[in-house]
C-alpha cells in the first residue's frame, strides 16, 4: 500500500508539473507567435541595461515593441510580463524576420558593443532599406560608422549622460 500511495503522488506531482509547464510554454509560444504578427511596433534589439530603458519607456508611451533577445532567461521574463518576444540573435536574419522587421516602423540596436550595432543596421537595412534605424554608440567613431552603415539616428548614452551631469555642476552652481 504505501508503494502505492508513493506511486500515486509521483503521478500526480508528475501531471501537475506538465500542466505548469504547457501554460508557461503556451504564454512563451503566444509572445513570440504575437511578435511575428505585430505590426507598425518598434523592435528593440537586446535587452540588457540600454534595452530595458529604452523598452520601459516606449510601453509607458503606448508604443508597441517587440524585443529580440538573445538570453531565453530574459526572453521568458519578457514573454512573462506580456512583452511579445523573439528568442534568437537579432545579428540573424531569421530573427529579425520573426520579429515582423517586415511591418515594423523602427528598430533600435541597444548592444553594447559598437560592431554588433554596426552589423545590425546593415542587417536590418540589407532585409529592409526604408525601415527608420536607431543606434547606440559608445565612442564619436562609433557614431560615425554608425552613420555611414545607414542608421538614421545614433545617440551615444555614455556622451549624453557625462554632458547631462556636467550641465547639473554648471546650472547648479
Amino acid at each position: 500500500a504505501p508503494v502505492g500511495l508513493f506511486l500515486v503522488f509521483v503521478i500526480g506531482f508528475r501531471i501537475m508539473e506538465q500542466t505548469f509547464r504547457e501554460l508557461i510554454e503556451g504564454r512563451w509560444r503566444r509572445m513570440e507567435r504575437l511578435a511575428e504578427a505585430s505590426e507598425g511596433h518598434v523592435i528593440v534589439c537586446g535587452y540588457g541595461r540600454l534595452g530595458t530603458v529604452v523598452v520601459e519607456h516606449l510601453l509607458e508611451w503606448g508604443e508597441r515593441v517587440v524585443v529580440v533577445e538573445r538570453d531565453e532567461a530574459k526572453a521568458r521574463r519578457l514573454a512573462d510580463a506580456g512583452v511579445p518576444v523573439v528568442n534568437g540573435d537579432a545579428l540573424e536574419e531569421r530573427a529579425l524576420r520573426r520579429a515582423g522587421i517586415a511591418r515594423a516602423r523602427a528598430l533600435i540596436a541597444t548592444f553594447s558593443d559598437d560592431t554588433d550595432n554596426v552589423y545590425l543596421v546593415l542587417e536590418a537595412l540589407e532585409i529592409r532599406k526604408d525601415l527608420t534605424v536607431i543606434s547606440a554608440a559608445s565612442t564619436l567613431e562609433a557614431q560615425r560608422r554608425l552613420r555611414l552603415a545607414g542608421a538614421r539616428h545614433v545617440i551615444s548614452p555614455i556622451l549624453v549622460g557625462g554632458e547631462m551631469l556636467a550641465r547639473s555642476v554648471r546650472e547648479g552652481t
